[in-house]
């Protein structure tokens, strides 16, 4: 009999197989190795080239093939800050701060292979559209400057030196400017179009400090990257969306389409998210030495990733649209999907229960064994998530199941490594 039994779960786990599977696609990343630690890594305008910076060079870099397009050298620059690509022509931002006896910002166009201009300033941003450029002088003023000629423009108030460290972005557009430093938690958003502070925050996380800042691309949100992540609208100041405690992140993007961000934390982790939920998605890699940053290519089928060691990674993104129509099993007023199908390391599970009641999620492999399980005494109606540590689990099919509210439905995984 117990034979039996085992036989009809393994029959019942691959008819399920058979007609409830999807998958998600992981593809080799290109991997672009420096020769010196790099402070910054971005896509251009068009996704199809990288500009890093690094070993007192700039280097711009085929974002497909990671052969090296073009290259300056940064002459007398000890401490290398940031490369920002603006604009469609080519034009990056390079910032050096070179301590002694000055900062300088130069505008230089790779496709020219040449420096457009260069001025004094510790710190500089542009827009992905190209038509606004903001740089902190060297006298601690900040300015609008000409982006074709570096030339002051329009002096923006309400800048107060607080360190020698701080965070400076413009938004996709030109709209909006955020600026604050790493140790004064203060961050302050100005709209440029009428040159008016809309928004001072004072952002503490018990001690936590914001290490990456960024815009969504239709300028609604600000992001902060703090130990817990999180979204706010630019405006009224509310929290759109919240991440977990991560421990320290250096960076945070999100896709142009606004569905997904990605995080890279302390643990070295590339992390992509739901944007609207803060639900966890997949792992897309580990970057092999401490990161500085991590954004998302224009299309959103690309994370960019760099890291002090030297090295430039671009990661595939899984396709999610099997995440996203991942098969539902209902039964009773529980229903249960989970993803990413095959699972790596992690597997998130999403339940819902129409009544309030105790809970068990348990994974069996195909002889009817638990080898994961999560009990919870009561759970309120309504959507859940957990998310499950796959890592110990050998490659193969295995059955969820959820037991909830006296009801229970089941579906089949895969795991594989």
């Amino acid at each position: 009999m117990a034979k039996l039994n085992t036989l009809i779960r393994i029959v019942a786990v691959v008819a399920i197989l058979i007609v409830s599977t999807t998958s998600l696609s992981y593809s080799q990343a290109t991997l672009i190795i420096q020769t010196g630690p790099t402070s910054h890594a971005s896509y251009d305008a068009s996704g199809k080239y990288i500009v890093a910076i690094g070993d007192s060079k700039a280097h711009t870099w085929d974002a497909e093939s990671g052969q090296l397009v073009a290259e300056i050298l940064l002459t007398g620059a000890n401490d290398l800050l940031d490369a920002t690509p603006f604009g469609s022509d080519g034009n990056v931002l390079i910032v050096e701060r070179k301590g002694a006896p000055i900062d300088s910002v130069r505008c230089w166009n790779w496709k020219a292979n040449k420096i457009i201009w260069a001025i004094p300033g510790h710190y500089a941003a542009g827009s992905t559209s190209g038509n606004t450029v903001v740089v902190l002088g060297v006298d601690d003023t900040l300015w609008t400057v000409d982006a074709t000629t570096g030339n002051r423009l329009n002096k923006l108030a309400g800048y107060v030196k607080k360190s020698n460290d701080m965070t400076l972005r413009v938004s996709e557009n030109g709209a909006y400017v955020v600026w604050g430093g790493l140790d004064s938690s203060i961050f302050r958003i100005m709209d440029l179009r009428s040159r008016q502070i809309i928004r001072t925050d004072r952002l503490d996380q018990g001690g936590s400090d914001v290490r990456s800042v960024r815009f969504s691309t239709d300028e609604t949100n600000v992001l902060y990257g703090f130990a817990r992540p999180f979204a706010m609208n630019i405006v009224s100041g509310d929290t759109t969306v919240k991440l977990p405690d991560l421990g320290r992140v250096y960076d945070l993007d999100i896709t142009a389409d606004h569905k997904y961000m990605a995080t890279i934390s302390i643990w070295r982790d590339i992390v992509r998210w739901d944007a609207a939920t803060g639900t966890l998605i997949d792992t897309i890699g580990k970057t092999t030495g401490l990161g500085t940053t991590c954004v998302f290519s224009p299309d959103g089928k690309h994370i960019l990733t760099s890291a002090i060691d030297g090295s430039i990674t671009v990661w595939p993104v899984p396709t999610i649209s099997a995440v996203e129509t991942a098969p539902r099993a209902t039964a009773g007023g529980v229903s249960l999907t989970a993803y990413p199908d095959p699972a790596r390391d992690q597997l998130v599970v999403h339940y819902s229960m129409s009544t309030a009641g105790s809970v068990r999620l348990a994974l069996l492999n195909s002889l009817g064994d638990v080898v994961l399980s999560i009990e919870h005494a009561t759970e309120e109606a309504g959507e859940h998530q957990e998310v499950l540590d796959t890592r110990g689990l050998a490659s193969g099919v295995y059955l969820l199941r959820v037991q909830a509210g006296g009801r229970q439905t089941a579906r089949t995984v895969r795991v594989q490594h």
